[in-house]
């Protein structure tokens, strides 16, 4: 619980209700939220051309280095699917140029091998990277750390996802014995 509201307080689109989160005034903070909003009445390409300040080349290019099609780069946005809309949104990440991406569950809508795609991408960057997800491939194949919140707390679980997933099994089977 709080994961994705743990990210907007970072990202900056939530204020905290004690405390206060200070960032860099020069930090440009990338955020994959998984209820994104896009335009629905806006072509990908308007909408990306408007944000950026780019020409519809530069903007069509990045959308075909995400895998979106070209046919689609012209569709209204609310006619994409999950898959396409995602591509968008990582479209515009990538054109943000982020020092930090905060990503909440972005494999959401991904077949596999964009899943794959984004593993590598996620390798591959050279920023800071916090990334909320349930999604197995991701941890394991990311150098990502594991935190496990729970009971109103998070901890790192250095031993690795496989270490956790076996602990999480024990205890449910220990429940299940208990029950019976």
């Amino acid at each position: 619980a709080g994961k994705s509201t743990l990210l907007g307080l970072i990202a900056g689109r939530l204020q905290p209700t004690a405390g206060t989160v200070d960032a860099h005034p020069r930090l440009r903070i990338g955020h994959y939220h998984q209820h994104y909003e896009l335009p629905p009445e806006l072509a990908a390409t308007e909408h990306l051309m408007a944000a950026h300040s780019l020409t519809e080349f530069e903007v069509r290019r990045a959308l075909g280095s995400f895998g979106l099609e070209s046919i689609a780069h012209k569709v209204p946005i609310g006619a994409l699917s999950g898959g396409q809309k995602a591509r968008v949104v990582f479209a515009d990440l990538w054109l943000l140029r982020p020092h930090v991406l905060l990503l909440d569950e972005p494999t959401n809508h991904l077949d596999i091998e964009s899943v794959d795609a984004l593993i590598e991408a996620v390798n591959d960057y050279g920023g800071g990277v916090v990334c909320v997800t349930h999604d197995a491939a991701l941890i394991e194949r990311t150098g990502c750390e594991l935190w496990v919140c729970a009971d109103g707390g998070c901890v790192s679980h250095e031993a690795g996802f496989e270490d956790y997933r076996e602990g999480v099994l024990a205890a449910i089977e220990a429940e299940a014995a208990a029950a019976a």
